[in-house]
């Protein structure tokens, strides 16, 4: 791992950062607050995991109770309010990804971090989308640079 980090590095530098503030709800976080998740159904052999590079990637690390910040190449740069909703569905991800420990700024319900009936695959926690991609363009890749 630590041998990849300048790529992983290069990565994150170079897709876009949004910082999502929640208008509903507060963000948990856990051992493992940098969660990876497809927001393209992947087929069983990949399991949960998402790589930097996988179709509709969304990287979500909680920044605090109220902000959190959303890395991926197809939203753009920016801040946006979020809803409850949304701020449940980064909560459902961090939860499912910890490995030993879900922190909280308050008291909650521990099945309030459980799937929704019926939850089949990972939501987008943002509807925005940068123009090129929208367009039909070619996905975005990072820089040559």
């Amino acid at each position: 791992m630590l041998a990849l980090a300048p790529d992983i590095a290069e990565y994150i530098h170079n897709f876009q950062w949004r910082v999502l503030t929640a208008d509903g709800g507060r963000f948990v976080t856990s051992d493992r607050p940098v969660v990876l998740v497809s927001t393209v159904k992947m087929p069983p052999i990949y399991g949960w995991g998402a790589g930097w590079l996988s179709p509709s990637m969304e990287a979500t690390f909680p920044l605090a109770p109220n902000a959190c910040l959303l890395i991926s190449l197809h939203h753009p740069s920016g801040r946006e309010m979020i809803s409850k909703t949304q701020v449940a569905e980064i909560n459902l991800r961090t939860s499912a990804h910890a490995d030993v420990a879900v922190y909280s700024s308050q008291k909650l319900e521990v099945r309030t971090l459980a799937p929704p009936a019926g939850w089949t695959w990972w939501s987008p926690v943002t509807n925005a989308v940068r123009e090129d991609v929208a367009a039909g363009e070619d996905r975005p890749t990072r820089s040559a640079e």
